[in-house]
């Protein structure tokens, strides 16, 4: 561990192995449907892995990736991001999937109609009303952590360290 400079993740409560065991998980899962799934190759698998390793590293941790980069430095902006991908998901997964079952022409237009029609619900400015303050309380401790680290002017300099040195070691 030292010899590694790994820091200690502290557990406050009981969970699977670790914290690095259940993110390992979550992205091998996420990896393996993927590729399996037929929407790319694991060469292209590992390309976007390492992408997301420098990121993650560049941005100091998930809150830096999270605000710094995907929330363009703004945990309002992160709030908006997260609500469209949380409204618009399920629709994008279930319409994903119709194409990979290879349906007869006629059912699986049938089947996207009736998503588009279900999916409707997320244009509702109650429905993301909600949504977008379960995403802020969802998402609060990353929020809290990214005001802890100094927000966007502290981000933008510590990113383009870490970036540079990533670069270095390639």
């Amino acid at each position: 561990q030292e010899r590694l400079r790994l820091d200690v993740a502290v557990l406050r409560k009981e969970m699977y192995g670790h914290a690095i065991n259940a993110l390992n998980a979550a992205l091998s899962n996420t990896a393996f449907c993927l590729v399996n799934g037929g929407v790319c190759s694991m060469e292209d698998m590992d390309k976007s892995v390492l992408h997301l390793a420098k990121l993650i590293v560049a941005s100091g941790g998930a809150s830096g990736a999270m605000v710094g980069i995907v929330g363009g430095g703004s945990p309002q902006g992160a709030t908006l991001l997260f609500t469209d991908m949380m409204l618009g998901a399920p629709v994008a997964m279930s319409a994903c999937l119709v194409s990979w079952c290879h349906l007869p022409h006629a059912l699986a237009a049938a089947c996207l109609a009736l998503l588009r029609l279900l999916g409707g619900y997320a244009s509702l400015s109650f429905v993301k009303r909600l949504a977008t303050w379960f995403v802020g309380l969802w998402c609060g401790p990353c929020f809290a952590r990214w005001s802890a680290l100094g927000g966007a002017k502290a981000f933008q300099e510590r990113a383009i360290q870490r970036m540079s040195k990533i670069e270095e070691m390639d």
